[in-house]
This record gives structure tokens, C-alpha cells and sequence, in this order.
């Protein structure tokens, strides 16, 4: 799941495609959402992709000469990180962590994408 909305950065930089990357809850304290933004899906895509590559060479699994190339260049994408930070609450899961990111200004009006 993720969200699509375009967001200029400060920097100029556009950001389209939103996901939560983790979700730390501090029992009775707080609750921080940790946000990665990708400048369109297709680059959440191709990390994917390559993570997949990574993974199935660690494990000796069969990859082309393509893939292996790919991994030895490395990926370069470009990822915004940001932290939201609400208060305490004990039904928070992923889901609604994307309802409450949809209530704050940054993602107003942001589409989902599951």
C-alpha cells in the first residue's frame, strides 16, 4: 500500500508515490510513522526489483548475467524520509496509519495505491 500525491520537497524535488517503512509505537507515549517518498511508483518498483536480485544472489538462487550486472552497479533512486509523530494510541496498525497520514496537509486529497 502507498499513497500518490505529488509533493514539490524543498529542495524542488517532486515526490509522488508515498510508504510507510515502519511504524514504532511507545506503549502509552506516542506513535511515530516513518515515511519514504519515491519520485514515482516505477522507482518503488525497481527497488523492489533489485532488492529481489540481492536477495535470490545470497541465497545462490539462479539470476541472469543481466540481473548481475544490475546488482554490481548498484540502485540509485532517489528517497525522501520523513517522521510523523502522533499521539498514543493502542488500535494503530498500518491501515490506519495511512488514514491518519491522509488527514495531515502533506498527503490531503493523496490517492491510495494497494
Amino acid at each position: 500500500m502507498a499513497l500518490l500525491k505529488d509533493i514539490k520537497l524543498k529542495n524542488g524535488v517532486v515526490t509522488n508515490y508515498h510508504r510507510i517503512d515502519n511504524v514504532t509505537i511507545e506503549v502509552n507515549n506516542k506513535i511515530k510513522i516513518q515515511v519514504l517518498s519515491y519520485l514515482s511508483k516505477e522507482e518503488r518498483e525497481r527497488e523492489i526489483n533489485y532488492n529481489d536480485i540481492v536477495k535470490r544472489t545470497r541465497n545462490y538462487e539462479e539470476t541472469t548475467s543481466e540481473e548481475l550486472k544490475l546488482i554490481q552497479n548498484r540502485l540509485e533512486i532517489f528517497i525522501d524520509k520523513r517522521n510523523y509523530e502522533l499521539d498514543y494510541n493502542p488500535s494503530i496498525n498500518v491501515q490506519n496509519a495511512y488514514e491518519y497520514l491522509k488527514e495531515l496537509d502533506d498527503f490531503k486529497d493523496a490517492e491510495s495505491d494497494e
